[in-house]
């Protein structure tokens, strides 16, 4: 159809693409367009790689033609069964006819594993219901597919593949969080496309190791044993790899945690990051915090907004997940126009998200603190750092 159309071409046009229309009804179509994406641009750098090479023996490359580690293509999705349909589709695109090792093995360990479509309670679920977990619904598993002139190995190492499909908890395995002495994520520092399959599934496992996964993804690698640096791409060496990847998210619905995919990146110190004491301030007045020394009530303004600043929580300024430029060629969000008077109302004023608190509390004097608290605990942290120009109000 047309949206998978469009699909095709802004991929093609390695735009950050957000797609929120992903449904039973064109899973396969959507699938097939991000594995044909995939399978392009994997076969074009590896076959660049090679070219590459005699001018490399006769010292006569003059760029860079690759990253820290071999992996170019992250596919993240939620289930075995969906691993299987887009490895599936990829080893179908690949041009001419390529050996496939292990390929028994995949179908063995990826294909389902019981008869559960057989099942009368199985039939009496919802179209969609039974697109979404007919097969392997196990959460756990990542692979790995190395493209060479004749073969295409699954199974490969994940530092020696060129595609890696994975589910969140796979990669959390490894990667860890802040803090863990024991982590692997160096194979993820090369990744030139980054494809988010049904986000809105992820959200209902763990969207915790998403964004631990998405912290460490394009980040400079721990060791740099192996590494040929005289083959690097410039924008690695920078630490600009954040601003050349594609990522492309498909979803069923839009929502906060999907679009936050775009502006979580490796931590850096931002602007973000450092404390504004002018809005601390700011908040701090329109929450109603009342200064721990009252005296300073009668002082210079000077003193006055370091009472306020003192007794405003800097934790709040805080970013969460570490914030990441986005794709410098831009981003597009391929979504069905919005239906009703109001949401009309919003688009024409540029508001995209609204939301609404209620907190109770046992009494006025806790009001003010209490609906700071729940603020900066269901939206500020896990969401703040995603938002643009945030509109805050408080009465």
């Amino acid at each position: 159809g047309a949206q998978e159309r469009a699909l095709l071409l802004f991929s093609h046009s390695y735009l950050d693409v957000s797609f929120p229309q992903h449904s039973h009804l064109n899973t396969r179509a959507v699938r097939a367009v991000t594995a044909l994406h995939v399978v392009d641009h994997t076969l074009k750098s590896t076959a660049q790689v090679r070219a590459n090479m005699a001018k490399f023996k006769m010292q006569a490359l003059t760029e860079g033609d690759r990253g820290f580690t071999r992996p170019r293509v992250l596919i993240v999705c939620p289930f075995r069964s969906t691993c299987l349909e887009i490895a599936t589709a990829i080893l179908q695109l690949v041009p001419g006819k390529k050996k496939v090792k292990h390929r028994k093995r995949l179908q063995e360990e990826f294909g389902p594993g019981s008869d559960d479509e057989e099942d009368e309670q199985f039939k009496k679920k919802p179209e969609d219901w039974k697109d979404l977990f007919r097969g392997n619904s196990e959460d756990l598993f990542r692979v790995g597919f190395a493209f060479s002139r004749k073969t295409v190995q699954a199974y490969a190492p994940l530092t020696k593949s060129d595609v890696l499909i994975c589910s969140p908890l796979g990669l959390r395995e490894l990667t860890g969080a802040e803090g863990e002495k024991k982590r692997q994520y160096d194979f993820l520092s090369s990744i030139e496309v980054l494809v988010v399959d049904r986000a809105d599934v992820l959200r209902m496992q763990n969207w915790e190791h998403m964004q631990e996964v998405l912290k460490v993804i394009n980040q400079k690698p721990q060791k740099l044993e192996g590494i040929d640096i005289s083959r690097l791409r410039a924008v690695f060496a920078d630490g600009r790899a954040r601003e050349f990847r594609q990522t492309v998210v498909t979803s069923a619905v839009q929502s906060l945690d999907a679009e936050m995919v775009f502006t979580v990146g490796p931590q850096r110190q931002t602007a973000a990051a450092s404390t504004d004491k002018g809005l601390k301030r700011k908040l701090g007045s329109a929450f109603g915090f009342s200064r721990k020394n009252k005296k300073a009530a009668a002082t210079a303004d000077s003193t006055d907004e370091e009472a306020n600043e003192e007794e405003m929580p800097s934790k709040l300024l805080e970013v969460g997940p570490a914030c990441a430029p986005r794709n410098c060629r831009g981003f597009v969000r391929l979504s069905d126009p919005p239906a009703g008077e109001p949401l009309r109302r919003c688009t024409a004023l540029g508001i995209a998200k609204q939301f609404f608190l209620h907190v109770a509390c046992p009494s006025m004097e806790e009001h003010g603190e209490r609906l700071f608290e729940a603020f900066e605990a269901k939206y500020w942290k896990p969401l703040g750092v995603s938002l643009e120009r945030p509109l805050i109000v408080c009465n």
